[in-house]
């Protein structure tokens, strides 16, 4: 096989893997389930995206946060944004010592996973160049969230003071919002609209690694 071939395949299978991962994590997001989930399926999909965006010659998210964070090289970067995820997943650290895994379990919040999620969808939408209408309105919520006004246009009435309010209030009013997104003649027509289930089943995942394996 030649090269080539190879690296679109192994570039088009990494899209799919973070889909995959990224899908079900905001659909639990959204639906207020199971966080720690979410925070491990979001970070593993982070990194992947991040790879796919930056393999494709794009910017990553990571290259905004490496301005916003001088005093902080590739590596502690890295530390800092797995800390979580890496906790969960592993009760011993790199130096093979045990994690204080009681510390990181009750400093652990939703917002963290608000974080990594607009971060990772970030890289995928900027790889993949279209995402399901879902994490489209999720992008718009996120900063609107933070308090950040003037990063994007809101074109949706619902968010308006969505920082103001607890965040499983402003997670039912998204949940609301993305809802309605599905119903929307025009967004579910563009073609950077990933029309597929949030949650993918397994005969998508069949289907792809069929065509990916023929392609």
């Amino acid at each position: 096989m030649h090269k080539a071939t190879l690296d679109k395949r192994n570039q088009m299978a990494r899209l799919r893997i973070a889909r995959y991962q990224l899908g079900t994590a905001l659909k639990l997001f959204i639906d207020d389930d199971d966080p720690i989930s979410v925070q491990i399926l979001t970070s593993a999909a982070r990194e992947i995206a991040g790879y796919a965006a930056s393999s494709a010659g794009k910017i990553p998210w990571s290259y905004y946060q490496k301005i916003a964070n001088p005093n902080l090289d590739d590596l502690q970067m890295k530390k800092l944004m797995n800390e979580f995820a890496n906790s969960f997943k592993h009760p011993l650290d790199y130096k093979k010592q045990e994690r204080n895994s009681w510390e990181t379990f009750v400093s652990f919040n939703d917002d963290t996973n608000a974080h990594h999620l607009f971060f990772a969808w970030f890289d995928y939408l900027v790889a993949a160049e279209s995402a399901p209408p879902e994490a489209q309105v999720f992008q718009i919520w996120y900063p609107l969230r933070m308090g950040n006004k003037n990063l994007l246009p809101n074109p949706f009435q619902e968010f308006e003071n969505i920082d103001k309010l607890p965040l499983s209030e402003a997670k039912w009013i998204l949940r609301r919002v993305c809802q309605k997104a599905r119903q929307n003649i025009e967004l579910m027509n563009d073609p950077k609209t990933d029309k597929i289930p949030l949650i993918m089943t397994r005969k998508h995942f069949d289907v792809e690694t069929f065509s990916l394996s023929g392609s």
